[in-house]
C-alpha cells in the first residue's frame, strides 16, 4: 500500500516536471518568434519591441494547451506534488516558479471541473464559498438554468441531483477517514 503511494507520488512528480519543462518551452518558443517575426513591419516605429514581445505571448493559453494535453494523466497526487513544489518555491524564493505553479494548480483545478458532471461542478463551487448567502445564490442560479455568482460560472444543475453529489462526497470522505 505505501508502495503504491509513493509511486502515485513519483509519477504525479514527474508529470508536474514535464508539465513545468513543456509550458516553459512552448512559452520560450513563441517569444523567440514573436521577436524574430514580429506581426508588423520592422519600419514601423509603433512596432513591439522585443521586450514586448514577451508580453504578446499568451501564457495562460499555452499552459491551458498543456494542461488539456496532460489531462487524462492527472490523478488524486497531483494537486499534492503542486503543493510540495509551493512549498519548496517559497522557501526558495523563487516567486517565477512559485507563480507558475499557482497557475498550473488553476488551470488544472479549472479543467478537471470542466469534465464534471453539472452537479458536481456546484457542489465543488459551494465547498469553495465561505459567505452562506453566495452559496444560496449559487444554488438558486443552479436551480434557475445557471448564470454567474460572484465572478463564477454556475451551470445548470437539478437539485435534487446536487444534493446527491453533496452526499455521495460527504460519505467518501467519512470512508477515507475510517
Amino acid at each position: 500500500d505505501d508502495d503504491d503511494i509513493a509511486g502515485s507520488v513519483e509519477r504525479s512528480a514527474k508529470l508536474l516536471d514535464l508539465v513545468i519543462q513543456e509550458t516553459i518551452e512552448q512559452i520560450f518558443v513563441e517569444e523567440a518568434a514573436e521577436e524574430v517575426l514580429p506581426d508588423d513591419d520592422d519600419s514601423d516605429p509603433s512596432s513591439p519591441s522585443p521586450a514586448s514581445a514577451a508580453s504578446a505571448v499568451d501564457k495562460e493559453a499555452i499552459l491551458r494547451g498543456v494542461i488539456a494535453k496532460h489531462l487524462n494523466e492527472f490523478d488524486g497526487s497531483f494537486l499534492a506534488a503542486v503543493s510540495a513544489y509551493v512549498q519548496v518555491a517559497e522557501s526558495s524564493g523563487d516567486f517565477g516558479l512559485l507563480s507558475l505553479l499557482a497557475a498550473i494548480r488553476e488551470e488544472v483545478i479549472s479543467a478537471v471541473s470542466g469534465e464534471m458532471q453539472p452537479d458536481i461542478q456546484v457542489v465543488q463551487l459551494l465547498a469553495r464559498l465561505a459567505d452562506g448567502s453566495e452559496r444560496a445564490a449559487v444554488l438558486q442560479k443552479a436551480h434557475n438554468g445557471g448564470g454567474e455568482v460572484a465572478g463564477q460560472r454556475v451551470p445548470a444543475a437539478d437539485i435534487d441531483a446536487v444534493e446527491h453529489a453533496a452526499a455521495r462526497l460527504v460519505d467518501e470522505m467519512e470512508t477515507r477517514e475510517h
